[in-house]
């Protein structure tokens, strides 16, 4: 099928619809322009679009805890929950729980800014990978909701086995009857220790004969 295009603008650009017929099946598309000079080479400009048919899950998971931030040594315990959109719970059916885990440095979030997410793979610098990166996955297992939609989980702290303080995600998933994967996340700090101590120095550089301050 062809694109509708409208007339071209001053600089050269033209811009248009693109209808997508009612029976067109779901998938990736891709859209390419091609332009030629009269003895010129030809210049293409393309872009992707994707078509999907959205339909609503019959249900939804829920992960609640009560606390955010951890010591080594401590038993995280969740409540995870499931209902139906017509308000039954969701009852005696498997879901998955995975718990993913980064670094997570103690001094910068001191030092900077709490609101820095700083893991291994990205740093301060802002560097990393696309999309939501949870980190490494590190434990798997499948749980039975009751006959009330709700189960408990427990993970223990002690199995980190890392040397710097952690950021755990915690995941439930379950795919639905179309095939879609219906997720809830809850992340956690887990801290290396009970205390922290941080040296820091305003001033690369000092002079000489005069201490530096530190804070």
């Amino acid at each position: 099928w062809e694109p509708v295009v409208g007339e071209s603008g001053r600089r050269g650009e033209f811009f248009g619809e693109l209808k997508i017929p009612k029976d067109e099946s779901a998938g990736v598309r891709y859209v390419w322009a091609k332009a030629k000079e009269a003895g010129g080479e030809e210049s293409s400009g393309s872009f992707t679009y994707e078509i999907s048919e959205y339909k609503k899950p019959a249900f939804d998971l829920t992960i609640d805890g009560s606390r955010d931030e951890y010591v080594k040594g401590d038993m995280i315990s969740l409540a995870l929950g499931g209902y139906r959109f017509d308000g039954k719970p969701f009852r005696n059916e498997e879901v998955t729980m995975r718990v993913y885990a980064l670094d997570y440095y103690e001094t910068e979030k001191a030092l900077y800014s709490k609101s820095f997410k700083l893991n291994s793979w990205g740093g301060m610098c802002g560097g990393g990978l696309d999309g939501e990166y949870y980190g490494e996955e590190i434990f798997t297992t499948g749980l039975t909701l009751d006959a009330e939609g709700k189960a408990v989980f427990a993970f223990d702290t002690v199995i980190l086995n890392k040397k710097y303080s952690q950021m755990l995600t915690f995941i439930i998933e379950k795919k639905d009857r179309s095939g879609n994967t219906i997720t809830t996340a809850k992340p956690a700090i887990v801290h290396l220790g009970e205390l922290n101590i941080f040296i820091s120095t305003p001033k690369p550089a000092t002079t000489k004969g005069i201490p530096p301050k530190i804070f």
